[in-house]
């Protein structure tokens, strides 16, 4: 089990011991998630049924039963955007006022935990972007006789907001001036997630992840993840201010919503290994549908629609018998829609780790 704060992995689909040539398979994907959507949707259906035998040897030396600890630094970014539509240039763009975070990250006894708490902000930091409180919970444990199942909860909640393009709602911010603030928007995001390692003698999560595994040769596998998120945001008046809503139609006086969301995604990852060195790339990519309930001019409103999620990371570092450090970016991204409204949001972490097992 983990306890980690914004602990980041997508669903993907990720190579097995098949050739070399298949492994380039889920690029293909991707590009194909980008130029055609509903091509997507029948080209990752197919992917879904394609199984292949996985080798007899494991890629990776399990070190979960014993006892480990590492010191962490993370700068979490988050951004809350609001269009009119997806093509639009204009936009109003809400971020909280956080700094890097810092904690210890420890294992034993098959069980993960850390804890990670933020710097205070300097006073004209507070001035010119407000005050925003921050919690980030993520617990998770893999099971199975291979470990290839990944059972992960998450909760984060954001109080407090700034607009960082507040010169397009107010015309006499300047660069230099504070920021539009809104103390009252509040941002609440959980949810399970079940991660499926097609291939786990071939591919470990858990070895860029939490470090319980030492994956020694370089292997991947396909991935399959469905999430279940519940969003909501919560406002004392509008979430787009009086002086630009003519440019959102009808919508623009949205005051609050919540998002129920069921993603079924596909994806790819694969790590690199050269002398206990590692590089691993993931890409995740993902369809669902969602029940939306929103306020829009005092009146309670529902529907339901299908979404789009992904999820990408990039790590690496040094994973050694004793000692490992690692570097991971990530972002992540879930979108949601009103009838004039397309809200998205994008989380972006940069991660480091430096650890020793005992």
């Amino acid at each position: 089990m983990i306890l980690a704060k914004q602990e980041v992995l997508g669903w993907g689909l990720a190579t097995t011991s098949v050739s070399t040539n298949k492994s380039f398979f889920p690029i293909f994907i991707v590009f194909i998630y980008y130029f055609d959507v509903s091509l997507f949707q029948r080209v990752l259906i197919l992917f879904f049924t394609f199984m292949v035998s996985p080798s007899s040897a494991e890629n990776y030396t399990d070190h979960s039963e014993g006892f480990a600890l590492a010191f962490v630094v993370e700068q979490p970014g988050f951004d809350f955007l609001i269009k009119p539509d997806e093509n639009s240039d204009k936009e109003i763009r809400y971020k909280p006022n956080l700094r890097e975070t810092v904690g210890l990250a420890g294992s034993a006894f098959g069980l993960s935990a850390s804890y990670l708490f933020q710097h205070d902000q300097t006073r004209s930091e507070r001035v010119n972007k407000g005050d925003t409180s921050y919690d980030d919970i993520r617990l998770s444990t893999f099971f199975g006789s291979r470990k290839q199942w990944r059972l992960a909860a998450y909760y984060t909640r954001y109080s407090g907001f700034y607009i960082e393009n507040s010169n397009y709602v107010n015309s006499s911010v300047g660069p230099g001036d504070p920021r539009v603030q809104r103390p009252d928007l509040k941002f609440r995001n959980g949810g399970l997630s079940l991660l499926h390692i097609v291939t786990s003698r071939e591919f470990s999560v858990s070895a860029v992840t939490n470090f319980t595994h030492q994956q020694t040769s370089s292997g991947g596998s396909w991935l399959i993840r469905a999430d279940l998120d519940h969003t909501t945001f919560t406002a004392r008046s509008a979430i787009v201010p009086a002086s630009v809503q003519n440019d959102f139609g009808p919508d623009g006086s949205l005051e609050r919503g919540g998002f129920n969301t069921l993603s079924l995604l596909g994806g790819y990852g694969h790590t690199f290994v050269y002398n206990n060195f590692f590089f691993t790339p993931l890409a995740l990519f993902g369809v669902g549908i969602q029940n939306r309930k929103y306020k829009l001019n005092g009146q309670e409103e529902s529907s339901i629609k299908g979404s789009r999620k992904f999820s990408a990371s990039v790590s690496m570092g040094y994973n050694g018998e004793q000692f490992y450090s690692g570097l991971n970016l990530s972002s992540n991204g879930l979108q949601f829609t009103t009838g004039s409204l397309l809200l998205e949001t994008q989380l972006n972490a940069i991660r480091i780790t430096l650890g020793r097992r005992f």
